[in-house]
């Protein structure tokens, strides 16, 4: 496919992945559950406004969605969160964390579903394991899909939670869209896998993308499913290369974009 290359400095709205790991989307490229292994999840709003923050959980397999929701981080908030095996060999997602979410998270947890791959939901079964063993391992991802304007209501409630949990947060889901603005970056994540009872820890920080979109993500009264990577709207990607070359690669679309930024011509390990 064709596509247009200029030299010279980087642009402006366009798909960088951040040399200093803060940005506007978050891409985890690993979680497990297997072999008596937890995940420890944490994201951190650094910026001096809120935000609507889509999760995503993907099983490894093709990538389909197993568990997403809506996480508001205000100000210099963090949320964190741990996924562990259920009995039955699949995946539980708890939190003892007061940050709000769209849908309370129970005490419990939420279980990672099986309905975007086992032909039992809107999504087509793709002909791989239906099992939820199937989500026992994959990847990630945490996009901004807006900033909340300052005041408004969407702001104050998660501003104004209890320190308990669950928080009570009183979010409206048909509009809370109507209290976002453009995007911006500022937030950064890390990840763990760890065995405690063999001592282990493997901890990693999230691939930080900034310059995913430009305007809101998220639309009044259709919350979900919610922004994804395929809908960045800067179709630019500023790489560089080995040598020292920035790049300002045009493509068609925005995941266009979003790809670019991870190809490598040779991988060395």
């Amino acid at each position: 496919a064709a596509l247009a290359m200029a030299f010279g400095a980087q642009h402006a709205g366009a798909v960088t992945l951040s040399a200093h790991g803060i940005g506007q989307a978050l891409i985890y490229p690993y979680y497990t559950v297997n072999k008596n292994q937890d995940t420890l999840v944490s994201v951190t709003n650094a910026s001096d406004v809120g935000k609507a923050i889509q999760v995503r959980f993907r099983e490894g397999m093709n990538g389909r969605d197993t568990l997403s929701f809506v996480l508001f981080l205000a100000a210099h908030d963090t949320w964190t969160a741990a996924l562990t095996a259920t009995p039955d060999e699949g995946v539980r997602m708890t939190t003892s964390d007061t940050s709000c979410t769209l849908s309370p998270v129970p005490e419990e947890g939420i279980e990672f579903r099986t309905a975007a791959f086992d032909g039992t939901g809107v999504t087509p079964a793709d002909g791989g394991p239906t099992n939820p063993q199937r989500t026992r391992e994959g990847f990630f991802e945490m996009i901004v899909g807006g900033d909340l304007r300052a005041g408004s209501p969407t702001a104050a409630a998660i501003a104004q939670r209890p320190n308990m949990y669950p928080p009570t947060c009183t979010i409206d889901n048909d509009t809370f869209a109507n209290d976002l603005q453009n995007p911006t970056g500022g937030v950064y994540g890390t990840a763990a896998i760890v065995n405690v009872a063999s001592g282990t820890f493997f901890g990693y920080n999230a691939d930080a993308l900034a310059g995913v979109a430009d305007d809101v993500m998220f639309r009044p009264g259709n919350p979900y499913p919610g922004p994804e990577l395929a809908d960045a709207s800067n179709n630019t990607a500023n790489v560089t290369t080995t040598d020292g070359h920035d790049l300002a690669l045009v493509y068609p679309t925005g995941i266009d974009a979003v790809s670019a930024v991870f190809m490598a011509d040779t991988i060395y390990n």
